[in-house]
């Protein structure tokens, strides 16, 4: 053994860890500081053997290697183990950043001597490098990226490039670099280490490799439970259930089909000359390429078949876990099982699991046979319950949701996001401009029943701005004609209004007693939120000539029920594109009352700090053209790469597709792409304030957020708008019904709608809708009598 040069005792190492006191302020450190890839860690037995769990900072969960959302910055990192007593925290590599990881293995025993070998990799002294949480290995972490990832439990040596945590101790090798530099020696003599230890096991270069952007994860981090089989039986079967959510982005050339649900790939798109395409439908995958020349499975697949195939993984396991990472879905959740139990028959069960589109057949996922009479696919309502995988995005939209949620006495995470999100595109507003040149402001309305708590983040927006020093950035809460909503453009071109009942609000313009100058706000809310970067010319009335406003940027965050909201509404609201430029949030939850987590009055500072670094496009030179007569030349965020621009090109191609298949749904759709966009540009940004790109994640994120909004828009308009009365009770009854589950008895109809519908008004209506196949009428015997249940078709 070799002498390290220095008083040194490994068990001290552990004990300190236990109480982290945090990192010492050395380059290193800074270094990876600069960057939102951090977790805690806690110690826990798997299978007899003790793991390093990586922790969410934000609020104490499971974090993972793959999801961006499940990390923060090295200060709440640290904060969390510290409130946590936690031994310690770690930073997660990236393909996007510049770092490789290397790990070396129970090199320095008991008395503080390190193995020769691994003194020779250290006296190089190329790059940092630190002992490691065991006090037994070595940490080194080296500027710029090697091909692959490499593990040799042989040589006692691990290299990470990406998709792995690195737990971080600070305890600097003396005489080693304090900063991370490139270290070719140091990877050739590591390199040449584990090709001597080949004979004794052959080198298995880690899975994770392929294209950088997709995520493979293996999972070594995250606690397993259940059947193997099960869990790929379950991936399957929700992956087929949200084709929309993965398929774009494994192939952003694909073709949605309308009425279907499906998806098409043409062969050109997957390289190849032949003429049949790759058909993904909710019932079953098929390609049609290989069906019929001899394919073991007549080119019948499943989701981790095409996952395997045409993705990063390496194996039907990692596949699987792709899919639950870009599903959002926790493994756990399917069933997920211990990695080395799955993957000895894994690939072999993958492969049976496939749902075929004849006869509505399925493989056992025991034996391989086929059986009859499968068990229903479940599905995604793109119009149902908010997805949780959409509430938590990571960056600073992220932490301020889980903020304005934790200070909630009511928490709803939907209002939390559209409050988060509001803010953030403020901050940016008239500076930043996403990959097509849109804004960030945005019209955000959360529906609501009263009682559910909406005015919380109304007094959070205002109560973020003013702490960040941003007050002049609040605007009023209701507007009383066009002529102050102009006034106030001219004055204040950049702002956030938090407008309570706006439902109200829009019943007085759109009334019938309403002035001229109250039914012109609408149209001007129009023009503002169509503006993005252009200018925009004032009406002219008497006593006022026109005036220009440059690149006005006023966010709106509104609140209402959507019964006071939708009876507003008038049907030219739909045509003239009012309705279709609000990100619209609806729930029907009504949170039970707690007291709050956090105190509401407090604002973080790493929130206020993230609020300013985004202001005038994060150039505090900028503040000098704020004024709405300067013109701006905003900082244009560009697509991260191809396949991000793929993802909103095929956005794109679906809703024309969808337009085209079905032109009443176009009033809805027309602008949920440019929403999109601008969702996904303020998530990039809010990540990354220095060099911000739009990945293929982030569209994708901002793509089914707004797809889903649009989706509720659509069905919410025809459950609550009504031209007539009769039209009006009509949708109060499909509403009930809805409600009460899609089917509902004749008297619980009656007793629900007691107080709002006569009996013969009731009466007729639900003839009405009978005859016209919106519900359908079933006797069902009871006691002592028939009754009469109504299902919604």
């Amino acid at each position: 053994m070799a002498a390290l040069g220095f008083t040194f005792d490994p068990s001290a190492i552990a004990d300190e860890q236990e109480a982290f006191a945090g990192l010492p302020d050395i380059p290193a450190i800074r270094a990876l500081a600069e960057h939102r890839q951090w977790v805690a860690w806690r110690r826990e037995m798997r299978d007899g053997r003790p793991t390093k769990i990586p922790v969410n900072p934000r609020h104490g969960g499971n974090a993972s290697s793959t999801s961006a959302a499940t990390w923060g910055t090295l200060e709440q990192a640290t904060e969390r183990a510290r409130a946590a007593g936690l031994p310690g925290v770690g930073f997660v590599l990236t393909a996007a950043d510049d770092f490789t990881g290397i790990d070396i293995d129970k090199v320095i025993d008991a008395n503080g001597d390190m193995e020769p070998w691994a003194a020779e990799i250290v006296a190089l002294g190329e790059t940092y490098c630190e002992i490691s949480p065991s006090g037994h290995g070595l940490r080194l972490i080296a500027r710029g990226k090697v091909a692959a990832s490499t593990k040799s439990n042989a040589a006692g040596i691990e290299i990470y490039r990406d998709k792995r945590y690195l737990t971080i101790t600070g305890d600097h090798i003396p005489n080693a670099p304090l900063d991370i530099h490139p270290a070719p020696k140091t990877l050739a003599a590591l390199m040449a280490r584990i090709q001597a230890a080949k004979p004794a096991e052959e080198i298995t270069p880690s899975p994770l490799t392929g294209r950088d952007n997709l995520h493979v994860n293996p999972r070594s981090e995250i606690t397993p439970s259940g059947s193997g089989s099960d869990f790929f039986r379950r991936v399957n079967d929700a992956a087929l259930g949200q084709l929309g959510t993965w398929v774009p982005v494994l192939f952003p050339m694909a073709r949605f089909q309308p009425g279907t649900g499906a998806w098409r790939v043409s062969s050109k798109a997957l390289g190849r000359s032949l003429q049949e395409d790759l058909s993904l439908a909710p019932n079953g995958i098929v390609d049609f390429g290989v069906h019929d020349m001899g394919d073991a499975n007549g080119g019948k697949r499943t989701p981790i078949d095409i996952a395997l195939d045409h993705g990063p993984a390496a194996s039907a396991v990692d596949a699987a876990l792709w899919l639950c990472d870009v599903l959002h879905i926790d493994p756990e959740a399917l069933g997920w099982e211990d990695r080395d139990a799955i993957a000895a028959d894994g690939a072999e069960i993958a492969g049976r699991l496939i749902a075929h589109t004849e006869a509505g057949d399925r493989f056992d996922p025991e034996t391989g046979e086929l059986v009859d009479d499968p068990p229903p696919v479940p599905k995604t309502d793109p119009a149902g319950d908010f997805p949780d995988g959409l509430a938590h995005p990571p960056g600073l939209v992220g932490e301020i949701a889980e903020w304005v949620f934790m200070t909630a006495r009511r928490p709803s995470r939907i209002m939390a996001l559209g409050c988060a999100l509001t803010l953030v595109g403020t901050a940016m507003g008239r500076h930043w401009g996403g990959p097509t040149r849109s804004g960030s402001h945005l019209y955000v309305l959360t529906l609501a029943p009263t009682g559910a708590g909406k005015d919380h983040m109304l007094k959070q927006a205002n109560r973020v701005l003013a702490a960040s020093a941003m007050s002049h950035l609040i605007g009023p809460d209701e507007f009383i004609s066009m002529p102050a909503v102009v006034n106030f453009l001219l004055r204040a071109p950049l702002s956030l209004c938090a407008m309570d009942e706006f439902g109200a609000f829009l019943k007085r313009v759109n009334g019938r007693r309403a002035s001229g100058f109250e039914q012109s706000i609408t149209k001007t809310l129009r023009s503002v939120w169509g503006s993005s970067f252009n200018l925009m010319r004032t009406p002219e009335w008497a006593g006022r000539q026109a005036e220009t406003i440059h690149a006005p940027a006023m966010s709106i965050l509104g609140v209402s029920t959507p019964e006071e909201f939708f009876a507003a509404l008038e049907g030219n609201d739909v045509v003239n594109g009012l309705l279709n430029r609000f990100l619209l949030l609806p729930t029907d939850e009504r949170p039970k009352d707690r007291e709050p987590i956090l105190s509401p009055a407090d604002v973080p500072a790493r929130l206020v700090e993230g609020m300013q670094a985004r202001l005038y496009g994060g150039n505090p030179m900028r503040m000098n053209t704020s004024a709405s007569s300067e013109e701006i030349d905003p900082v244009i965020v560009p697509w991260a790469d191809d396949r991000a621009k793929g993802v909103y090109e095929a956005m794109v191609a679906e809703i024309e597709a969808m337009g085209d298949a079905r032109p009443d749904t176009q009033p809805f759709f027309v602008r949920t792409a440019e929403m999109a966009v601008r969702i996904a540009t303020i998530l990039a940004v809010g990540q990354n304030s220095l060099k911000p790109a739009v990945t293929a994640e982030d569209m994708a994120w901002g793509r089914d957020l707004a797809m889903w909004s649009a989706r509720k828009m659509l069905d919410m308009a025809g459950l609550y708008m009504a031209e007539t009365e009769t039209q009006a009770d009509a949708n109060r009854i499909l509403r009930t019904i809805r409600d009460a589950g899609g089917r509902i008895s004749r008297q619980d109809m009656l007793r629900r709608l007691q107080h709002r519908m006569k009996a013969r008004d009731l009466k007729d209506v639900l003839e009405s809708l009978v005859e016209s196949g919106a519900i359908t009428a079933e006797k069902v015997p009871g006691k002592g009598r028939t009754g009469i249940w109504y299902t919604a078709t």
